[in-house]
């Protein structure tokens, strides 16, 4: 389960915010905010008013702080001597992005918000092509995820994405009106470097595993291709290393 839980702070800060809103209201909002995303409408038309903001906050913001607390783990694995001084989030929203910036490096100054519904955005959507474009333009070299610098071989048909799983409070699962204690949260990520060099994954899992009696299948992006990789158990050693890693880890082929 997720360790990407909301900092104490913004928890009690939307609790706080909620708390003249009946659970009815807010379920009933989220879920007219729901179907108008899944229509495309921008969030300036969607989140209008407090009850409307009170309801997004607290049916997704847990996830869509988990994502990037996600994403920012990745290149901080890679890196651990990483200290970055400041942080220009770009389409910062509400500042969700920042405040898992902040989780990771406290201090950090100083943090710039952007707001956009540009070009910028579409690095969330389209990893692929938006993949070519910043590698071209910045001079940099990729951190994570990818284990190569080559074009995606990922087909257009699909995309480079991940999953994380995270827990669900009663209240939250009451705002959602969900039956489930967890939830996944899909997200895509690029993280670059410029002027360090790092040691590349041999490969990366880019969907979730799936188990067996007789072992565990990966799917895996690699230096040359993607390929599917059988970890049998009666590989007593590979098995063990490879049975705890999830979608979006690395594992040696």
């Amino acid at each position: 389960m997720s360790n990407f839980a909301l900092p104490s702070d913004l928890r009690h800060g939307i609790k706080q915010l909620a708390s003249d809103i009946s659970a009815i209201d807010i379920t009933e909002r989220a879920e007219n905010i729901s179907q108008n995303y899944n229509k495309g409408n921008p969030s300036r038309r969607v989140i209008g008013g407090c009850s409307a903001g009170a309801a997004y906050l607290a049916t997704r913001l847990p996830a869509t702080y988990a994502a990037p607390a996600a994403a920012l783990s990745a290149p901080a694995r890679r890196a651990p001597f990483l200290a970055p001084l400041s942080v220009l989030d770009i389409g910062s929203g509400l500042g969700t992005a920042s405040w898992a910036v902040v989780a990771r490096w406290p201090v950090l100054n100083p943090l710039r918000w952007l707001t956009t519904t540009g070009p910028c955005c579409a690095l969330r959507a389209c990893s692929t092509p938006a993949r070519a474009i910043v590698l071209r333009a910045a001079g940099t070299e990729i951190a994570a995820p990818c284990p190569h610098a080559r074009p995606c071989p990922i087909l257009s048909r699909d995309w480079c994405h991940f999953g994380q799983l995270l827990a669900r409070s009663r209240g939250h699962m009451r705002a959602k009106g969900a039956k489930l204690p967890f939830e996944v949260e899909t997200f895509s990520y690029l993280a670059l470097s410029r002027g360090v060099s790092l040691d590349r994954p041999k490969a990366r899992i880019i969907v979730r595993p799936r188990a067996a009696k007789f072992g565990g299948t990966f799917r895996l992006c690699g230096e040359t291709d993607i390929s599917e990789r059988l970890v049998p158990k009666r590989d007593r050693q590979s098995y063990r290393d490879a049975a705890h890693k999830k979608w979006g880890d690395t594992l040696p082929i």
